[in-house]
């Protein structure tokens, strides 16, 4: 396993830091799938889908520039729980796990003297095989589908995604409950807010407006549906991702009411004061920003922007920060404010820096990567690929690579920040193109660092079928 020489640099900062600020007693990492934030309150959205959140990010710190690792789920929790780019930790692809030999999150918390528990509800992280639940004293799967009792055109039962928000603060609850006056660790996975859309009719009465277009005349289920799209290049229209973006505000809506009773339970139980709790994603989702719906083929802004909030002991309230920091930081950030030395090397970068010493912040390079379902029209040929798409990004530099169609896009985040002007396209300047060289050899330093991860054995026929159904084999239906 290779790792990149800032690592090991911060390692060394990182273990020297016996001072600082209050150490938090529990951890809870709350992990919310696929959720965008443009589209929370205290990100300015206009619409009031997060009033609990918003409410959380104003007692607390928040980032306004965070960028996931990877535009899926699997690369991009496993980034979140070891501090690691999936170059280093390996884990690209459904075939690659989490190698035992690197230390998870969860494993440190452990080590520390604290319980660790996990409730998760997406088969890409719950599923044992990837290694995502080391180091945890319980690791819950809760599944994120039910049977609809129909057949698919294979043969296979047919699932549906549905709604388990509640479930997961359930057992959360217990587990807190259970867990005595022991220090703990707690990671919560929520998948709600993610494709298919089945947020209650009290939630879609506030935000989702009439809609009578293709998604909804055949009567198939909306994620396959859209994979299916995506496989044959077709774009979904304006009126199309409104539909969609309302549907996403009801479920979001209805996960913040889930997560107001669990932060108020926190607080009946005198836990608040005591309990550093983040809040992040692993990805964000696509809108028809660049012509498409769902996420994992891209590096995009779409995709890759994402929310990252902290409350707790050491946490400054109220105040957010303009420093770009990445899913990658996550794990060095709550070792600090655990108190819990960090002896390995890690990819990111402890982001309380930006309040107790923001003159020290680095000068620093961000990287996307380990996409899925990107199907491309190369030499007349449309096929499928993975982990093909590459990013770096340095201040508000963005550089794209393509390793399939061996293209270059680079766009200015600042001016345009969903990336419509490929600056590339038209006559670029000279000082522009000596930053585009400089992007793009950092980049390929970046991609010569390939780590491994533990092979897996061939997927099953049953299990590649349900990836389909959850849009994850880049095949569909519609």
């Amino acid at each position: 396993m290779k790792h990149r020489p800032l690592a090991l640099l911060l390692v060394l900062v990182l273990a020297a830091c016996t001072e600082g600020p209050p150490r938090a007693k529990n951890v809870i990492l709350i992990s919310i799938d696929t959720l965008r934030p443009d589209h929370l309150g205290c990100y300015g959205y206009d619409k009031e889908t997060s009033p609990a959140i918003d409410r959380f990010a104003s007692e607390g710190a928040l980032f306004e520039d965070c960028l996931s690792t990877a535009p899926w789920t699997l690369p991009g929790h496993a980034t979140m729980l070891t501090g690691m780019y999936p170059s280093t930790h390996g884990v690209k692809r459904h075939e690659i796990g989490l190698r035992e030999d690197i230390p998870s999150l969860a494993t440190l918390m452990k080590a520390s003297g604290r319980n660790t528990y996990a409730v998760v509800n997406s088969h890409n992280i719950g599923t044992e095989k990837f290694g995502l639940g080391q180091g945890f004293d319980v690791f819950q799967y809760v599944p994120e589908m039910e049977l609809t009792g129909e057949k698919t055109k294979d043969g296979f039962d047919q699932v549906q995604i549905v709604n388990r928000g509640r479930l997961v603060t359930r057992f959360a609850r217990q587990k807190i409950k259970d867990n005595g006056e022991t220090p703990f660790f707690l990671f919560l996975h929520y998948y709600d807010v993610h494709t298919d859309f089945t947020a209650r009719p009290e939630y879609e009465e506030r935000f989702v407006e009439a809609y009578d277009g293709k998604l909804t005349h055949n009567g198939q289920l909306l994620t396959p549906q859209l994979s299916g799209y995506r496989k044959r290049g077709e774009s979904i229209t304006d009126d199309d991702a409104r539909w969609l973006r309302q549907k996403y505000d009801a479920e979001i809506a209805q996960l913040d009411d889930i997560l107001k009773g669990f932060f108020g339970f926190l607080e009946k139980n005198g836990l608040k004061e005591e309990t550093l709790i983040v809040i992040t994603s692993d990805h964000g989702e696509e809108y028809g920003e660049h012509g498409g719906a769902l996420h994992g083929r891209s590096q995009y802004q779409e995709l890759l922007a994402i929310p990252l909030i902290l409350r707790g002991p050491g946490v400054p309230s109220g105040q957010r920060y303009k420093q770009s920091v990445s899913l990658v930081d996550v794990v060095p950030t709550v070792l600090r404010l655990a108190g819990v030395r960090l002896s390995h090397p890690v990819d990111g970068i402890d982001a309380s820096l930006a309040w107790r010493a923001p003159q020290g912040w680095p000068r620093r390079f961000l990287y996307g990567e380990a996409d899925h379902n990107t199907w491309i029209t190369h030499n007349g040929e449309r096929n499928n690929h993975i982990d093909v798409t590459r990013m770096v990004r340095m201040g508000d530099d963005k550089l794209h690579y393509n390793k399939v169609t061996q293209r270059y896009e680079m766009y200015d985040i600042s001016n345009d920040p969903f990336e419509q002007k490929d600056l590339l396209l038209a006559k670029p300047s000279e000082a522009l193109l000596k930053r585009m060289e400089f992007l793009k050899a950092q980049l390929g330093r970046f991609m010569a660092n390939e780590g491994t991860g533990k092979p897996l054995p061939d997927l099953p026929e049953e299990e590649k079928n349900l990836l389909k159904q959850l849009g994850y084999t880049g095949e569909g239906d519609g």
